[in-house]
């Protein structure tokens, strides 16, 4: 039986790796789907676990702890029958000498007689005793009622039915792992106004550095670096001799993985190479998972961050890379302006200046895309670049969705994570938290409906929907 107070909801589906891992204590009863086993398809069973502060989870029997983020009474649940044989994808993602180094997957959801969805993305992989958390993932639930898109355990935007998840988190409780993967995948609702332990001490400027640490470069097979995957320690000063150096007792490192651009001969970028990252940062009291340089969310003594960002300076290149790192809150917005109007991007792949290259597996296969494409108004006009990847899926969930892209543009910029604009500068801000939805050789930049910030919920106006010529309708509009 459920009782009454904080819950939170699940889907299931049945993979054949490990990615998701624990998260931390909290009050909470919890909604599960049990997930077992059979042939030819896997059977998910409906079952209901209260856990009052630390329980045992009874079918893992291991700790399954939460994450520190409200989540409110429901009681509607689903039983769900998952299919790995029909419409199911995985294949390895290796690196050039054919090691493992992550994976994409597609897997079909159906509830009842029908189908309910394909869950749907891409991970990298990293040692289990090396990380608290073993991969840094894309990750997309299409289901029939909604859609949740999640960049590692955070729950970036979700739709439909699932909408309230927004700004939460997922996680996931293995059941079994042979001979099947085995999995329960919970949707945690976001808190407002967080628990914060104020004893616990906030490093807002740290260093990273490559000694001890973990990279690995992915190359083409003509051995052309395009991008890398890491780990680096994390270093903190100490005010008192005024060194750099690890705390002792707890795992602080930067993971994650990155694609790279020769962006010399772009006007719009003023930088030699571009890197567009997925990275997590574990830090004494709390984690930050970061887009590019978008904070998209912190955790515990770090939760004042989400939606900010941080200043990165690089100190040494050779022999050790040495880089330093401050975090940058989120700059408030008056709450008397109305966010801006829809506004279309054009991608101009027909110039010679776009670049688009395969991403390759070791044996020569495509497995994804990486992009460079000028960006125009509606008359040709140069605005700006768009840097991206994504990674290819079997239909029908789609055949490039997972991504992440950035625009460069005149007077601002945009890091997007699929289709959700995480971060948003200049004249632009005011798409933080909104889509950018691309069609052909377009980019449509919806504003968010509501923004959440520290001083609760907003209810913002919209400008109304239309497809304008960017240069001349940015400049006429007040901005959050």
């Amino acid at each position: 039986m459920l009782a009454h107070g904080e819950v939170s909801q699940s889907i299931v589906v049945i993979d054949r790796y490990d990615t998701f891992k624990r998260a931390s204590p909290r009050k909470a009863c919890e909604s599960k789907i049990q997930i077992q086993t059979a042939t030819p398809i896997e059977l998910l069973h409906l079952h209901i676990l209260h856990l009052q502060n630390n329980t045992y989870h009874p079918t893992a029997n291991k700790m399954r702890l939460l994450t520190p983020f409200l989540c409110f009474c429901m009681t509607e649940a689903f039983d769900f029958i998952v299919s790995s044989k029909v419409g199911s994808f995985y294949e390895p993602i290796t690196d050039a000498e054919g090691n493992q180094i992550g994976e994409r997957f597609q897997n079909q959801i159906i509830g009842g007689e029908r189908n309910r969805g394909i869950s749907q993305g891409f991970a990298y992989n990293f040692a289990p005793n090396s990380t608290p958390d073993p991969a840094n993932r894309n990750w997309i639930f299409f289901l029939d009622d909604g859609q949740v898109d999640c960049m590692d355990q955070v729950i970036v935007g979700a739709t439909g039915s699932y909408e309230k998840y927004t700004g939460g988190r997922v996680s996931q409780n293995i059941v079994s792992v042979d001979p099947d993967y085995v999995a329960e995948i919970t949707l945690i609702e976001p808190e407002s106004n967080p628990t914060v332990d104020k004893t616990q001490h906030v490093y807002e400027r740290f260093q990273i550095t490559a000694e001890g640490g973990f990279y690995l470069p992915f190359t083409s097979q003509d051995e052309k670096q395009f991008g890398e995957m890491f780990q680096n320690p994390i270093y903190f000063e100490n005010t008192t001799t005024g060194g750099w150096g690890a705390l002792m007792g707890s795992i602080n490192i930067n993971q994650g993985f990155a694609f790279n651009y020769n962006t010399s001969s772009d006007p719009f970028i003023a930088a030699q190479r571009t890197l567009l990252l997925n990275r997590m940062f574990f830090l004494p009291g709390g984690e930050l998972t970061v887009l590019d340089e978008a904070i998209v969310q912190g955790t515990g003594v770090y939760y004042k961050y989400t939606g900010g960002s941080f200043n990165e300076t690089v100190l040494s290149n050779d022999p050790t890379y040495i880089a330093e790192i401050t975090l940058v809150e989120k700059e408030p917005h008056d709450s008397h302006l109305v966010n801006p109007a829809e506004v279309t991007l054009f991608l101009d792949a027909n110039s010679t200046e776009a670049i688009d290259e395969p991403i390759l597996n070791n044996t020569g296969g495509t497995i994804g895309t990486r992009f460079h494409v000028p960006v125009n108004n509606e008359d040709g006009t140069r605005l700006g670049s768009l840097l991206g990847y994504s990674y290819l899926f079997p239909n029908p969930a789609g055949q490039t969705v997972n991504g992440n892209r950035r625009l460069f543009l005149k007077d601002g910029g945009l890091s997007v994570f699929n289709d959700y604009i995480v971060h948003a500068t200049g004249i632009y801000v005011g798409y933080a938290g909104g889509t950018a939805a691309t069609s052909n050789d377009k980019i449509t930049l919806i504003p968010p409906v509501t923004e959440r910030h520290s001083a609760g919920n907003r209810v913002v106006e919209k400008s109304g929907s239309m497809s304008v010529l960017l240069a001349a309708a940015l400049f006429s509009l007040m901005w959050l």
